[in-house]
This record gives C-alpha cells, sequence and structure tokens, in this order.
C-alpha cells in the first residue's frame, strides 16, 4: 500500500571569540535526559489509522492537482548570520555555531536537513505502522553527515555538502522481525525527505533587487 512572533535576539555572548576549528568541540549534539511519553496510549494509534485511510480514499480519486500540495517556508536575514523562517503558522530560528560566525541561538540549516530526514523517517514509520498493523514500542533515530568545510569558503573544491548521511535507527516492538523488516523496506522506500535527499532535484532560483527582477 502506498501513503501517497520571533523570537527576540539575544544579546550576542563572547562564545563567538572561542570558536575553534575542532568541529567536535562545538558541533556535537548535547544530550539531557530522554523525555518521557506524555501518555501512556499506544505510540501508533487507531486514529492515525482511521486518519489515514481516508486520505488514501480521497487521493484514489483526486486529480494531480488536489493530490499536489504545494509547501512553502518563508525565510528572512535577521542579523549576520541569525535568520528566520515561517512556515504556515509556525516561526522558528536559524542560526550557526560560533565555528561559522554565528551566536549559537538555534540549529543550523544543515542541521535541520538532518533532523527533517529522522524525523520524517518517524513519521513514515508510524503512518505505514498504523496502516499495516504494525505494533511499534519506540522508534529513535540518530542522523550525521560530514561536511568539509573547506568547500563552502572555497578554499578547495571540495562539495559544500554533506560528503554522506548515515541514519542509526532502534526500534522497539514485539513485531516478528521479518514484518518489521517489511516495514523498515516499505519507509526507505517512500520517505519523502529521504528521497529530496537522494533524487536530482531541479531547483528554480529568481532573484529581485529593489523590487526588480534581476537578469
Amino acid at each position: 500500500m502506498q501513503l501517497a512572533a520571533p523570537i527576540e535576539k539575544e544579546e550576542e555572548s563572547s562564545s563567538r571569540e572561542e570558536a575553534t576549528l575542532d568541529p567536535k568541540s562545538n558541533l556535537q549534539p548535547i544530550y539531557g535526559e530522554r523525555i518521557a511519553p506524555m501518555t501512556t496510549q499506544p505510540l501508533v494509534t487507531d486514529e492515525l489509522a482511521t486518519a489515514l485511510r481516508a486520505t488514501i480514499g480521497k487521493l484514489t480519486s483526486a486529480s494531480d492537482e488536489e493530490a499536489t500540495p504545494v509547501f512553502t517556508s518563508e525565510t528572512r536575514l535577521l542579523h549576520n548570520v541569525l535568520t528566520e523562517a515561517r512556515i504556515r503558522q509556525f516561526t522558528l530560528q536559524v542560526d550557526e555555531p560560533p565555528l561559522l560566525g554565528g551566536t549559537d541561538q538555534a540549529p543550523n540549516p544543515v542541521e535541520l536537513v538532518l533532523a527533517a530526514l529522522g524525523t520524517c523517517q518517524e513519521i513514515v514509520y508510524a503512518a505505514y505502522a498504523a496502516v499495516l498493523g504494525i505494533e511499534l514500542e519506540d522508534v529513535e533515530i540518530t542522523v550525521s553527515g560530514p561536511l568539509d568545510l573547506r568547500g563552502l569558503f572555497g578554499i578547495t573544491s571540495a562539495a559544500n555538502g554533506f560528503q554522506h548521511v548515515t541514519m542509526e535507527t532502534r526500534i522497539r516492538s514485539r513485531e516478528a522481525p521479518d514484518r518489521v523488516q517489511q516495514l523498515v523496506d516499505t519507509v526507505q522506500k517512500h520517505c519523502p525527505v529521504l528521497d529530496i535527499i537522494q533524487r536530482p532535484l531541479e531547483v528554480h532560483n529568481q532573484v529581485e533587487l529593489n523590487g526588480t527582477p534581476l537578469s
């Protein structure tokens, strides 16, 4: 089956002066205690399955336009490398660590790409588990990737983005291993963010200067 109010900027700290070229010093995640589930209800509920089946039913007879919503993010540079993104009714800030000239007020763009991949995988795990009737007790994913900063700054011809991306997925379930493997294979086949990362994607960039298109 296929499933088709800005935060005020804090004062810049002296951490900028402590920037270092050792990526392990300020680019590694810092974790606190694991957040306990808010309720004792199942990780994936029957309500999710009902909602998704209703959506699938509508998509089977939908037109191309109806089945292809346009997702949009609007962003703005606030100060130095601190930026803001507006997505529907949500607002989030994006910054850089001191190593890259920021003040570490928020994750940076490439970290959000990793977060998008991990969370999208988890969402698709939940969606297909619900529809296929596969019980899940827990799903956690760590996503990481090395990035050669010399490419970003034009020092060498290294790629500007990640050299590769690694996902470490931890699943807890009472289901048989072959049943869980079926779910894993399905998620890798249908995860939208994984598809975005892996598939060559055409990008159009229209630029305006003072309200006039820049040729």
